[in-house]
């Protein structure tokens, strides 16, 4: 059975891939293609800039012009979950809330949120602390009556944005599925269930230097201290000047003399938003990508 992209669909589709990389002859990338032959748009195959799109397959039909920095499948459209995630350019998101005791969370271009904190519960023999589980879901993070979310969106270069997914699906990847029986121990008795296939205990109790600010602002700085420890080059040139400007601020957050809370984050990258052009406060989890020119194509 065929899948069809909506309308919204494929300007968002063609946008991501016309912008993706620096402006290349499409031949270039028609000699990726699958099979010896080129392809005319149609009913059943859409030409959104980089890559021709198959309704019958429901995935691209040349490889990802970015190879494996965007995945081991090189034909996979959006993780094949259309239904849950988009394919988005450079963009990954910063939220919170300050209802308290507050929260910092991240979610990756690819729509994959992660939360980290003492989602479990607080230790019984605490009054603060307790297990620090990560969790990982589909999509932003929805407001309630009770809380309302602020969310940054950080529109910086692909190869920048893929080291900091990249470092949070190793930070999941590097918890454990279960909770050793000395912690669930310490937990209320109607919290020492089975930890669900979305969450890991990452070994390390919730404290004022271990907690949902220091997890998120730690994989931004160590993902924009990898950018800059590539080659200089042209192509990097624009992707190492914002993260510089992205470590600076990490530092900031996590080594300063303020004590960090969610609010101060908050109020920090509000601050930042008329000092960068890649950062933006929206009031929902979706927003208009502007055109902005990218990786090693000017400033």
């Amino acid at each position: 059975m065929g899948f069809s992209l909506t309308t919204q669909s494929v300007c968002a589709l063609h946008k991501t891939h016309s912008q993706r990389l620096p402006q290349t002859p499409k031949i270039a990338y028609r000699k990726n293609l699958a099979g010896p032959k080129t392809h005319t748009p149609g009913p059943q195959v859409a030409d959104l800039g980089q890559r021709f799109y198959s309704a019958n397959l429901a995935q691209w039909i040349n490889r990802d012009p970015i190879a494996e920095e965007g995945g081991a499948n090189l034909y996979v459209v959006s993780r094949n979950d259309l239904l849950n995630r988009i394919d988005r350019l450079g963009l990954f998101d910063v939220y919170g809330h300050t209802v308290f005791p507050g929260h910092i969370g991240i979610l990756a271009d690819d729509d994959t949120r992660y939360d980290y904190g003492r989602y479990r519960a607080i230790y019984t023999d605490s009054s603060y602390s307790g297990p620090n589980v990560l969790i990982r879901k589909n999509g932003p993070p929805a407001s309630g009556d009770k809380r309302k979310y602020e969310i940054f969106h950080f529109d910086v270069c692909p190869k920048l944005d893929l080291k900091i997914r990249a470092k949070l699906e190793s930070r999941f990847s590097s918890g454990s599925s279960t909770i050793p029986p000395a912690i669930l121990d310490r937990l209320p008795e109607d919290r020492r269930g089975a930890l669900a296939d979305y969450e890991r205990y990452m070994g390390t109790d919730w404290s004022l230097s271990d907690n949902c600010v220091t997890f998120t602002w730690d994989v931004i700085l160590r993902a924009a201290s990898e950018m800059l420890a590539e080659p200089s080059t042209s192509e990097n040139s624009r992707a190492q000047r914002e993260a510089s400007q992205l470590r600076l601020m990490a530092a900031d957050i996590l080594f300063g003399f303020t004590t960090t809370t969610p609010a101060y984050v908050l109020n920090k990258l509000d601050a930042a938003t008329s000092r960068f052009d890649w950062i933006q406060r929206v009031e929902t989890g979706r927003r208009q990508d502007a055109d902005k020119k990218c990786c090693g194509t000017g400033n």
